[in-house]
């Protein structure tokens, strides 16, 4: 009994996580004009992908999630499962 489910379930597991939502953004951000000492009183903002595919994990959402209104550097966490996670800093 739990096999044949198994085996029902198990196919929109493993292939859920190709069904990702793209979000065509641009913006340039000079990294240079960052001040690196003071990285640690911005703001700070994250988002992450899921496993199912259902998030989002673009530039804007991290700047909102942070209250940002103008984002200073911009990092990229890898995590396991393919997962990723965009983490903005600004003001």
């Amino acid at each position: 009994m739990v096999k044949p489910a198994l085996m029902l379930i198990l196919p929109f597991l493993v292939l859920s996580g190709c069904a990702t939502k793209v979000t065509e953004y641009q913006q340039t951000i000079n990294g240079s004009a960052t001040d690196f000492s003071k990285i640690s009183s911005m703001k700070k903002g994250k988002a992450c992908s899921s496993i199912i595919g259902n998030s989002d994990s673009s530039l804007s959402a991290a700047a909102k999630n942070g209250g940002i209104s103008s984002v200073k550097h911009v990092e990229k966490e890898m995590l396991p499962l393919g997962q990723h996670c965009t983490v903005a800093y600004g003001e």
